[in-house]
């Protein structure tokens, strides 16, 4: 079939292996939010726990649901024929990003649902945790940052580089006014 499509065109079988994997990437987008998601909820609805309630009203649920096209498009780029390496490899790092910004969100919708959570038991009012909860949201944006800056290094020296600019500014950060 995609020599009847190169013998219209060089570039159409490409468009539609392109076209192909998006549409694979959006189906398994819709399966799993309206299916995994359904189910998920109403199972989280019927039980007597608070936790798993907690964890579908923060989120964390469609948050994860978000990497599924990611590893969809990671997973079926290779297979798609006349694309450059330097595409290929851009393309992968964009979805790795995605992966990594979404897994971030969800970490922090857990911390919202922990802090939920905690702020129903009778001394939270007391000893609240949110700063607590606040500063590890911080943490988490910060090495999901680096995370995503270093996708695009991939040769090893390159990111030796990176990491050493990183623990610099660690170190005049933590130490700049002793």
């Amino acid at each position: 079939m995609m020599e009847a499509l190169a013998s219209v065109h060089p570039l159409l079988p490409t468009v539609a292996a392109v076209l192909a994997l998006a549409l694979v990437a959006l189906v398994a987008d819709l399966v799993v939010k309206r299916l995994l998601l359904a189910v998920t909820h109403g199972v989280a609805r019927r039980t007597r726990s608070s936790w798993d309630d907690a964890l579908v009203d923060s989120g964390l649920f469609s948050r994860l649901a978000w990497v599924v096209p990611a590893i969809v498009v990671i997973g079926g780029i290779r297979y798609i024929p006349g694309l450059p390496e330097p595409l290929v490899a851009v393309i992968r790092n964009v979805a790795g990003a995605w992966i990594i910004v979404a897994l971030m969100l969800a970490v922090t919708a857990a911390l919202k649902a922990a802090n939920a959570l905690y702020e129903q038991r009778p001394g939270a009012k007391e000893r609240p945790i949110k700063g607590f909860l606040q500063l590890a949201e911080i943490v988490v944006y910060g090495v999901g940052a680096i995370l995503v800056i270093a996708i695009g290094y991939t040769d090893s020296l390159s990111m030796a580089w990176l990491m050493r600019g990183f623990v610099g500014i660690a170190v005049v950060l933590l130490f700049g006014r002793i």
